[in-house]
């Protein structure tokens, strides 16, 4: 397993944080009596830090727009950190309530094989305690193009224990996208092929 890219991606994030907290420091130095800072590096710093997150909260506020149209008879927000820090969907009716966790991730180009794949460690206790119905799965590739794949979370623990995986209760997913449809390459290389934008299955 080639995980170059994945080391790459890291080490960026490293030095961005790195980055960011210098350009901290360098405020606090500088801090005057009045106690304001300067504020090119105030706006550095709130860019910087907010680099990361917006993918992700462009990602997952695309889904939320995605799901109001495709359930008009729903109430789609955010869901809490208690929650997961996904989505919650409540029907207008019975006022049930749906939780699904959300993903992100960029891709990576994969040399070896020869396409960029969106990778995602999903950790089972986090479900467990989250207890979402469904997770959402979406990536944004080198060209800026978004794609968002549902699953069941009964079907996420399948893959876990159908395959051995590892004793931390953690499982590793590459996302492949090809045409209208989606490749989940497993641990054991097998792989699992979905429907892309698959919001149907949601009941």
């Amino acid at each position: 397993m080639n995980y170059e890219k994945i080391i790459l991606e890291l080490l960026s994030r490293i030095q961005n944080l790195e980055e960011i907290v210098g350009l901290h420091e360098k405020r606090f130095a500088h801090l005057d009596d009045s106690g304001e800072g300067l504020d090119e590096d105030d706006k550095e710093i709130e860019e910087m830090s907010t680099q990361e997150k917006y993918k992700r909260n462009f990602a997952r506020d695309r889904a939320i727009e995605i799901l109001r149209e495709q359930f008009p008879d729903h109430e789609v927000e955010k869901a809490k950190r208690v929650d997961g820090s996904g989505i919650n969907m409540v029907n207008n009716e019975t006022n049930d309530k749906l939780t699904i966790k959300f993903y992100f991730s960029k891709t990576a180009f994969n040399r070896t094989r020869g396409y960029e794949y969106g990778y995602y460690l999903v950790r089972l206790n986090s479900l467990a305690l989250a207890k979402p119905k469904y997770c959402i799965f979406s990536m944004v590739d080198s060209n800026d193009a978004w794609s968002f794949i549902v699953l069941e979370n009964e079907e996420i623990f399948k893959f876990y224990y159908e395959r051995g995986e590892n004793k931390n209760e953690e499982l590793q997913l590459y996302i492949r996208v090809q045409d209208d449809r989606a490749f989940i390459l497993l641990s054991d290389e097998t792989e699992e092929v979905v429907q892309l934008d698959n919001w149907d299955i949601i009941k």
